[in-house]
């Protein structure tokens, strides 16, 4: 667990939250995104690729994070266009105790809570200072907000392909 303030804390779900994780996703993003299956097998794989927000007074989730930690052979299929992040599984992220060639943030958010969003904004922030500085890598994010696009702009991301919204960004 990473106290985020005075008030949240993130850290990687562990298995038996998966459900609730997946559920809450749900609730924020709607029903476009990966199967609870996929969640699952993704998980087994690499734990690192889910992690929750949470307020320390009451406990509950408040926000969310999604990786993916692929190879550099999955990065080539993502440059292609022969693979969809919608269909990355557990056979695409490399284990915990290796180097990804790229780290893929495939879902946050946060419930209509301006406290909420801060901390999750925040988790993201020390998230991606800890995985550029362990890992040389190429990181991607696929927005699919106004707000997704304006971090994306404001990062340094660039399309890998076309650029948009729903469009893959790559900072390298």
């Amino acid at each position: 667990m990473i106290k985020i303030s005075d008030s949240f804390s993130g850290s990687v779900s562990a298995a038996d939250e998966l459900r609730e994780v997946y559920d809450f996703v749900r609730s924020v993003l709607g029903d476009d995104i990966i199967t609870f299956e996929q969640y699952a097998d993704m998980h087994r794989a690499n734990p690192n690729v889910s992690h929750n927000i949470r307020r320390l007074s009451d406990n509950q989730m408040y926000g969310f994070l999604s990786f993916s930690f692929l190879s550099a052979s999955d990065l080539e299929k993502l440059e292609a266009q022969t693979l969809r992040t919608m269909d990355l599984t557990g056979e695409n992220q490399v284990g915990p105790d290796e180097i990804p060639a790229c780290v893929y943030l495939g879902a946050i958010g946060a419930i209509e809570d301006k406290d909420a969003r801060r901390a999750t904004m925040q988790y993201y922030g020390q998230r991606m200072t800890d995985y550029a500085q362990r890992f040389e890598c190429s990181f991607l994010i696929r927005p699919v907000t106004e707000h997704g696009m304006k971090i994306a702009v404001s990062e340094g991301y660039q399309p890998m392909h076309e650029a948009g919204l729903e469009q893959l960004y790559i900072l390298r």
